[in-house]
């Protein structure tokens, strides 16, 4: 089975005020964390906003980027899901998730079986991310 991974990095940050994904957690910046979550797994990461910034942390990523990120989220999914349009699955991932890690990732991907539409993490009853999504509901 492939799942490729989404890794969202184009927001504007603006109730941060500015670009967290360089924010130091643990003396690392929020995106290698995150990107270190991930390891093992096919991976892109879509840019916008702070594209130039992130650039340096992500010589070793596919890269894409979003000229339409100010229209929202969903146009960085979008591109994430035609990039992986061949995958049985992608796992959507905001970039400002500092504490994920690959542990977590393995639980939602270990959880996911064949039939199955979404894989949406739950803590306390309230839904999270990252969410794995089934390839016949990423292409509508």
């Amino acid at each position: 089975m492939r799942i490729g991974a989404i890794v969202l990095a184009a927001g504007e940050g603006r109730r941060f005020g500015g670009n967290k994904l360089l924010v130091k957690i643990g003396g690392e910046p929020v995106i290698l964390r995150v990107l270190k979550a991930l390891s093992g797994f096919e991976r892109v990461v879509i840019v916008g906003a702070y594209a130039s910034e992130l650039m340096p942390y992500l010589s070793n990523e596919i890269v894409i980027y979003n000229p339409h990120y100010r229209d929202g989220m969903s146009t960085s999914i979008r591109l994430g899901l035609r990039f992986f349009q061949d995958y049985d699955a992608v796992l959507v991932v905001l970039a400002d998730m500092p504490l994920i890690t690959n542990e977590v990732v393995s639980r939602i991907v270990g959880a996911y079986r064949d039939g199955c539409s979404a894989v949406v993490p739950t803590h306390n009853g309230v839904r999270g991310n990252p969410v794995l999504i089934h390839r016949a509901y990423s292409q509508n």
